[in-house]
């Protein structure tokens, strides 16, 4: 049996222009074009509950403030770049690896204060992880822009098997 180039092409064809109507008529579809999450920084009382409609971000005097409020630190690195170097006492769930963490996620409370953080200012797993748990429930979630990196030059409290102690 023959296969007909053209009849494989109008199928093709057909199916890709019925996905793409389907999806846009699709309350639920994807966007076709995405659109650039702008970070928007906390600029209120850090003594408040955030409670707002997406994730803010906060500076290093910021995160260090709510460190010193006892607020859950996230690390949103590899777990190998989470044992050599953290902030002191924060969890890691690494935003790759986050279904593998769902049993350390239950064990958080949905109005729990969270500040996530990765490498520096080049990584971007602390603003994926932080939108992905204001997606899921939590309410509370602050973005560390700078992380690790600003974290360690500012000599604030770190643990680690690289670090010095």
């Amino acid at each position: 049996m023959k296969i007909n180039g053209k009849i494989v092409l109008a199928i093709i064809i057909i199916s890709s222009i019925l996905g793409l109507i389907f999806n846009l008529i699709n309350p639920k579809g994807v966007p076709l074009i995405a659109q650039e999450k702008v970070l928007k920084w906390e600029s209120g009382p850090l003594s408040v509950p955030l409670n707002a409609d997406e994730p803010y971000a906060v500076n290093l005097a910021q995160a260090k403030e709510l460190y010193e409020q006892k607020e859950l630190f996230i690390d949103a690195r590899e777990k190998e770049d989470y044992l050599s170097g953290r902030i002191k006492d924060a969890v890691n769930i690494p935003f790759d690896h986050l279904d593998d963490y769902i049993t350390e996620l239950e064990k958080i409370k949905k109005d729990q204060r969270i500040v996530t953080y990765c490498g520096g200012t080049d990584c971007d797993l602390s603003i994926l992880l932080g939108n992905k748990l204001f997606e899921i429930g939590y309410k509370n979630v602050y973005i560390f822009f700078g992380g690790w990196n600003k974290w360690l030059n500012a000599g604030y409290p770190v643990e680690g098997n690289s670090v010095n102690k």
